[in-house]
């Protein structure tokens, strides 16, 4: 096969931005690549968010995407805020974020099911979404709690939230979707990709689609050191593959439903 060239973006070297200028934009070619390699951090982040929180996103993705598709005192909704990071970040670039989820773990996180709230109609101009995966890590045991469904379950309740979440965001902005790939029945499922097609049809187009490598990941129990080689002798035995990482769709909302 040769070699194969990964960009990786392990090596920022910039400070902290408030502000996306483009009369500088070779300094920020980084910010436009769809493959990022590892566990590249930048350090002014390290204090977002609780990186023990299971299913934590790293607060890189939120720092790229409001610099990318928000201004200084814009207002972003994160509708399942996990550990806050969103909210973190929003506050060190001087961004609004209103921060909800089904079981808030900090002052700053309202408490919402997404299945059922109105977030109001055309007020946000970034939608950030980190939705539990399907049936991977029980965060409760309310019947709202995505991560509580197998994938066809899961898919007609994100659809529910998606018709929700969706109305909140002005029309020509845009909403960042993590979401990565599980197995079930023996068959790994695109569930990213399918809860793409789901906001397509909600008015949105795809503007991107990025692929984030986990690296050396030492948080979940699939990772760790003590399950890691009955992971690969799984793998090799049933004919599956390990995921190569998380995927982040940027979309479009244009036009309202």
């Amino acid at each position: 096969m040769g070699n194969i060239r990964r960009r990786s973006m392990k090596n920022f070297d910039i400070k902290l931005e408030k502000t996306l200028d483009l009369s500088r934009w070779k300094e920020f070619s980084n910010f436009v690549k769809g493959m990022w390699i590892g566990n590249y951090r930048l350090n002014f982040l390290e204090n977002c968010g609780n990186r023990k929180f299971h299913g934590n996103f790293i607060p890189e993705i939120p720092y790229i995407m409001m610099l990318r598709y928000t201004n200084i005192g814009d207002s972003i909704l994160d509708p399942m805020a996990g550990s806050g990071t969103t909210g973190d970040v929003g506050k060190l670039i001087d961004r609004n974020v209103d921060m909800f989820d089904l079981n808030p773990i900090n002052d700053d996180i309202q408490y919402a099911d997404s299945l059922f709230k109105d977030f109001g109609n055309e007020k946000y101009d970034l939608i950030i979404w980190h939705p539990p995966y399907s049936n991977i890590i029980k965060f409760s045991d309310h019947l709202s709690d995505l991560s509580n469904y197998k994938y066809s379950e899961f898919l007609e309740k994100f659809k529910l939230a998606s018709s929700n979440i969706t109305k909140s965001l002005k029309a020509g902005k845009y909403l960042i979707l993590v979401c990565g790939e599980i197995y079930a029945n023996g068959e790994e499922i695109p569930l990213g990709f399918l809860c793409s097609q789901i906001l397509k049809s909600n008015g949105f187009i795809i503007k991107g689609i990025i692929v984030k490598d986990y690296g050396e990941t030492q948080g979940g129990n699939i990772y760790n050191s003590k399950n890691k080689n009955l992971q690969i002798y799984r793998h090799l035995k049933y004919g599956t593959w390990e995921f190569s990482g998380d995927y982040i769709f940027v979309l479009k909302k244009e036009k309202t439903k």
